[in-house]
């Protein structure tokens, strides 16, 4: 396959040897026979046989088609001992391949006893030939041992190659070589016939003839039968015009040098096409090609990209029984498998699109149905639809998807949302609901979330849950319930029945499903007074609250203190404003009546006679809200000043017995007038006792003021 000074020195060869068998003591002689009927008529090219100065080969490929029935082509050469790629192999492929001529590859081959570059090479070969549809037997051309290997280190080498190359392509190697390197190189105790052979042997009529048995006896031939045998170096075919000279291989071969490429086959074994398939989907099979496969890659429906998977695994029972003729390249490595998250899928039916990536860069595509479920289910457990809800109101229940519950949210009324509800462990919905596995998760179904009671008001209300799937589906389920009981309140004090003497107590209870925020309190004409003070009631907690559906029914009573300098004597209203935490309120009312009347007298001076030097005004005045102070004015309201209060222990036991005026012990007062002030007569002192709720008592009394000395 080299140069024609390689095919010159296999006839030398030949013919030396055959001269040497003449003169032998024995002189036995055999040929090999063929593997199979030689039917086929094969050429080898390279580059030497065109112009290497084009991109353009000058063979007549349609032509050699109807001369030949396969081609050989030389992927790689070699140049002091460096290999190389033949410049002309990849036109002459794609010109083969456009007329559909059977064709094939074969690499020139320098042994080392490197097996790391025996390996590399073997992929450099397999890097080239992968990309082309070849239909023959890749060849391993091995005639020359310039490195001068042992046959051991040979043999070693050239199956370091071979091995290497089956593991990348599926294919076993065809061997090229001749009989005199072989008896010089080849060790016959290697097994030499796991490779196909390609032989060259020139001017007979049939490989091995005229060689001596002594010199080469057929048990260190190495191969019993040959495949393919190249016949002559001088050949010529009208498609090749640089073959005119006579300088073209030419072979004949039996249809084993034909690969029967099998079909790439696989099979998905899971999920099930058959029945539901809930929770996480296990996608996994296997898959074979005639040249391996390199990776599987998985989408779904659309081609919405699932997985990249390359970590093919071991499958011992799909090489067992399906690769069993071996065809399949690496049969063993064929299982795939990924685990997909429940939420990459919604309920119902879907496509797997299956993309089976071979090693020779082919892909084999698989479409395969199959249905997620089961439908996502819901129930809401709690608040009671049959009864008042009482206190914080507990919504509960469980949620399950096949993907698992992402979270629970919790609305109210309209979908006013409230916020995500707790998860919680569910055993039972886990071993009953989930009984045949479906469901993801269903064992964290469960889920619970606390309204708290001053976020709604009494009466009837709707909860709304939305249970989010991790596939970002999500179910509704609404309940109807009712709040309860009607808020209640009482004033027990001031009484409706009797006057209110000193400072005012307001004071009862209020009570709410939701608990009492606060107790404004409101006189009359809504004047704001301030906010109760809470107190203790046990009694209503315990009477009132007897069921329990009040909220802190402990803290429902509450008292103010109306300080009676802001109201006068007589009728009045108190309002009590009970805030509920819910934002609603309750308004209660009462009459009450504040007295006594104010009260005040002159006891000087004398009205019945004449006074004669500095005149003291005195007397007393009282009042419920208690007295601030009194005025003192002459006839026409000419006023002189204030009084000076006095102690009156005799007013406050006798006047202020009940108690009903505020003070009353410092009720008297004294005011003396400078007599150098007023003329001598009659004249009208007039007191206005001012009281602290700003009433004001008015008493005048006449008295003479005799003449002056």
């Amino acid at each position: 396959m080299k140069i024609q000074i390689k095919h010159f020195a296999i006839t030398i060869a030949t013919v030396l040897l055959c001269a040497v068998a003449s003169f032998a003591s024995v002189v036995a002689v055999s040929t090999m026979p063929s593997a199979g009927t030689a039917n086929l008529k094969v050429v080898d090219i390279s580059q030497w046989n065109d112009s290497i100065t084009s991109a353009d080969d000058n063979i007549n490929f349609a032509l050699l088609k109807t001369q030949v029935d396969a081609v050989y082509i030389r992927a790689y050469g070699n140049s002091n001992g460096v290999s190389y790629i033949d410049k002309q192999a990849a036109s002459y492929a794609k010109s083969s391949q456009d007329v559909n001529l059977l064709y094939g590859f074969y690499y020139y081959y320098i042994p080392k006893a490197d097996i790391a570059d025996a390996k590399l090479q073997a992929q450099s070969y397999y890097n080239f030939v992968k990309n082309y549809a070849y239909s023959c037997v890749p060849m391993l051309d091995v005639e020359d041992n310039s490195n001068n290997l042992t046959k051991a280190e040979l043999a070693a080498s050239v199956q370091a190659f071979a091995d290497q190359f089956k593991a990348l392509s599926g294919f076993s190697l065809m061997i090229y070589s001749y009989p005199d390197f072989m008896v010089h190189n080849f060790d016959p105790a290697q097994n030499w016939t796991r490779y196909k052979l390609w032989i060259a042997h020139y001017n007979v009529s049939a490989p091995m003839e005229g060689i001596s048995s002594t010199w080469m006896p057929s048990n260190k031939w190495c191969w019993e039968r040959w495949d393919m045998w190249q016949y002559t170096s001088t050949g010529s075919l009208s498609s090749i015009p640089s073959s005119s000279g006579g300088y073209l291989d030419i072979s004949r071969a039996t249809d084993n040098i034909l690969l029967s490429t099998p079909t790439a086959v696989a099979n998905v074994e899971s999920p099930v096409s058959t029945g539901v398939n809930g929770g996480d989907i296990l996608i996994k099979g296997w898959a074979l090609s005639h040249s391996g496969i390199s990776r599987v890659d998985i989408y779904a429906d659309d081609f919405r990209g699932i997985a990249l998977i390359t970590n093919i695994y071991e499958r011992l029972e799909v090489q067992q029984v399906i690769n069993s003729n071996g065809r399949y390249n690496d049969g063993l490595h064929s299982g795939f498998e990924y685990l997909l998250d429940a939420s990459f899928f919604e309920v119902g039916e879907h496509t797997l699109k299956i993309a089976v990536i071979n090693r020779n860069g082919t892909v084999d595509w698989y479409d395969y149905k199959f249905t997620v479920g089961p439908e996502a289910s819901m129930n809401i457990e709690a608040p009671s639809i049959s009864q008042i809800n009482t206190g914080d109101i507990i919504v509960s229940g469980w949620a399950v998807s096949h993907a698992g519950i992402s979270r629970v949210d919790i609305y109210l009324d309209n979908y006013q949302g409230l916020g995500t509800a707790q998860r919680i462990d569910r055993s039972d919905v886990n071993s009953i609901i989930n009984a045949q596995g479906g469901y993801k998760d269903a064992l964290h179904s469960g889920f619970s979330y606390t309204i708290d009671t001053s976020r709604i008001s009494s009466g009837k209300h709707i909860v709304r849950t939305a249970a989010i799937s991790n596939d970002g589906s999500v179910q509704w389920t609404s309940r109807e319930f009712t709040v309860g009981p009607e808020a209640s309140m009482n004033i027990e004090a001031p009484s409706i029945s009797q006057i209110n003497t000193g400072d005012i107590i307001v004071s009862g209870w209020a009570v709410s499903h939701a608990g009492i925020s606060r107790v404004d309190i409101y006189l009359d004409n809504y004047q704001g007074l301030g906010t109760a003070q809470r107190i203790d009631r046990s009694d209503v907690n315990s009477i009132i609250n007897a069921q329990g559906g009040y909220k802190d029914a402990l803290h429902s009573g509450f008292s103010y203190i109306i300080d009676t300098s802001k109201i006068s004597a007589g009728k009045h209203i108190v309002r009590t404003a009970a805030i509920s935490n819910d934002g609603s309120v309750q308004w209660t009312a009462r009459e009450f009546m504040v007295g006594p009347e104010a009260g005040t007298n002159i006891e000087a001076p004398s009205a019945s006679q004449i006074n004669t030097g500095d005149i003291t005004v005195s007397g007393w005045a009282v009042s419920h809200a208690g007295i601030s102070r009194v005025d003192i004015y002459l006839d026409n309201y000419q006023g002189l000043g204030t009084a000076q209060r006095i102690d009156r222990s005799d007013v406050n036991s006798i006047i202020n017995a009940q108690g009903g005026y505020k003070d009353a012990l410092h009720s008297g007062f004294s005011y003396i007038i400078d007599t150098s002030k007023i003329s001598a007569g009659k004249h009208i002192v007039r007191t206005a006792a001012i009281s602290n709720d700003g009433s004001v008592q008015w008493t005048a009394r006449e008295f003479t003021v005799g003449p002056k000395v």
